[in-house]
Order: structure tokens, then C-alpha cells, then sequence
């Protein structure tokens, strides 16, 4: 059997061998793949498995940079997706994409449109819900910043950190509030005062995460990458407005004043204090966000 570096990164022989008897011996006729990055062990299993799939593109097909690193960052990532995904293209029958831009994308890698479909992703509105918080007492701010998600790179929490130093500058009492973990958390702490609240990771259903949502009075989305981005859609169905990048669909359905165009952390600052400052508009605006 020939193997590449992109092959072996995600192979685990007993993952490997422990799914071909499941597959094996529970009479499974169709297999669906959640997260494509890790069909290498199912591009194995082809080699004696000739059952139909369908395969999740539920990440971003291309990040965005501006500096000279995050350019070479950019460039890396994407050309690292494209021979992932080559390396499984001929194994997968159908694909699945979460965003229209996802689905436009993939033109660029050689999948016929008749192998995918659109479906977008939706939002448990009866949990996803205006209301009361007992985390924004503990927080003594005037203004709550929301962040949720992997601190890393791509979901540009570093612009996200630069941006609020400007902001609690000008504003003091105002917080910013990341939930989540990830390879940068010890960067972006060091960068960090005691105006920036991490809470580690809370995830739906955890009664907790609503009440974190709840408490914000902004969520700011600065991804360079998304494939849908689904917690911005989840803190709009808590009456929140939201800050973000033209990324996945955030940018087709958050408020156009809070749409930010490009990565520099002054861009983002400056969504950030429009938001103070029209604080009380946004909120009239609420019952929108939940459409």
C-alpha cells in the first residue's frame, strides 16, 4: 500500500481496523463523514469496502491574511486542503456544504456539482433565546465583548486581543469574554488584562453557555475562516448583534455597520466602538437578529 505524509497524518491503525469490523459486522450500508479532514483512514477502508459515502466539507476552504506570516499562513493552509482533499476526492461519492460559498468553492478542486449539495445549518431557537443572566452580574462591566470558539489562528482572536486594548483604553469598563481553548490561549492571555474573562470551554446544551451568550452585549465573530459560522447564528437568536468577517455566511446575514472588511485590528476596533456607542439601538433591534 502507498503512503504520502497527508495519508499517515490522520491514520490510526486501530481506528482503522476497529471501524472496518464495525462496518463489517453491523450490516452499515452508507457511511456519512463528519469531518473530512479525517477520510484518510475511510480512503484505506476503500481498498476493500465498496460502500457508498457522503462527506461533510464543514471547514473553511481558504483562510485570509494581511500581513506577510498570515499571508504564508494562508498559503500553506490552502494548499495543505488541496491535496487533502485530493488524496480522498475519488473515494467519496457525495459531498455535503454548509455555506453557499463552500459550495461555489469547490469548483476549484475538480468535484462536479451534481457530487454537492447545499444545506445549510440551523439554530435551536427555544434554547438559542433572549433572557436574563446571573454571569453578567459577576462581571461589572458597562460593556460585555463575546468571543466563542477554538483560540487559534484561524478564528483571529489575536486581531480580536489587539482590537480591545484600543477599546478598553477608551472605554474601561468594558469586558471582553472568550469561551473556548486552543493552541494560542497562553499568547493571547499574555496579551491580555484583567478586563478579558476566559472562561475555558462551554458547549451547548450546557445550560451555562446561554447564560454566557446572554450576558453580552455584543458577540464578535473575526474569523479569517469559517465554513458556516453557526455561534454567530446562535448569539443573533439570543438578541445579540454581532461583529464578523465576510466568512462562511456570517456576512450575509449580520448588520452591514458591524461587517468587518478586511483583518486589521484597527478595522475591527472600530466595529467595536460603534457598538458602544449605538448600544442602545442595537438593542431595539433584537427581535431582528432572531429572524
Amino acid at each position: 500500500m502507498k503512503f504520502s505524509f497527508y495519508r499517515t497524518l490522520f491514520f490510526n491503525k486501530r481506528a482503522y481496523d476497529a471501524l472496518k469490523t464495525l462496518i463489517r459486522d453491523s450490516g452499515i450500508e452508507i457511511i456519512h463523514f463528519q469531518y473530512c479532514l479525517f477520510t484518510m483512514n475511510f480512503e484505506l477502508m476503500k481498498k476493500g469496502l465498496t460502500l457508498p459515502s457522503v462527506t461533510s466539507l464543514n471547514f473553511p476552504l481558504d483562510l485570509k491574511g494581511v500581513s506577510p506570516f498570515d499571508t504564508f499562513s494562508s498559503i500553506f493552509y490552502r494548499n495543505f486542503i488541496k491535496r487533502m482533499l485530493r488524496n480522498y476526492i475519488r473515494n467519496t461519492d457525495y459531498f455535503v456544504t454548509t455555506c453557499k460559498k463552500d459550495y461555489d468553492a469547490v469548483d476549484r478542486f475538480s468535484i462536479g456539482r451534481d457530487r454537492v449539495f447545499n444545506i445549510p445549518l440551523g439554530v435551536n431557537t427555544e434554547y438559542f433565546s433572549p433572557g436574563a443572566s446571573s454571569f453578567r452580574e459577576t462581571l461589572d462591566a458597562d460593556n460585555v465583548f463575546l468571543f466563542v470558539g477554538r483560540v487559534s489562528y484561524q478564528k483571529g482572536v489575536l486581531n480580536l486581543a489587539r482590537a480591545f486594548r484600543r477599546i478598553e483604553r477608551e472605554f474601561p469598563r468594558t469586558k471582553l469574554v472568550i469561551v473556548g481553548n486552543g493552541p494560542d490561549m497562553l499568547r493571547i492571555r499574555s496579551m491580555c488584562s484583567s478586563n478579558v474573562v476566559f472562561t475555558g470551554e462551554i458547549r451547548y446544551p450546557d445550560k451555562r453557555f446561554v447564560d454566557v451568550l446572554r450576558a453580552a452585549d455584543c458577540f464578535v465573530c473575526p474569523s479569517l475562516g469559517e465554513s458556516f459560522g453557526l455561534v454567530a447564528a446562535e448569539a443573533m437568536a439570543c438578541g445579540l448583534p454581532v461583529i464578523g468577517t465576510d466568512q462562511g455566511e456570517v456576512g450575509t446575514f449580520i448588520d452591514k455597520d458591524l461587517l468587518i472588511t478586511t483583518n486589521e485590528p484597527t478595522v475591527l476596533a472600530d466595529r467595536m466602538r460603534y457598538a458602544i456607542e449605538n448600544k442602545e439601538a442595537l438593542k431595539k433591534n433584537s427581535k431582528n437578529y432572531r429572524k
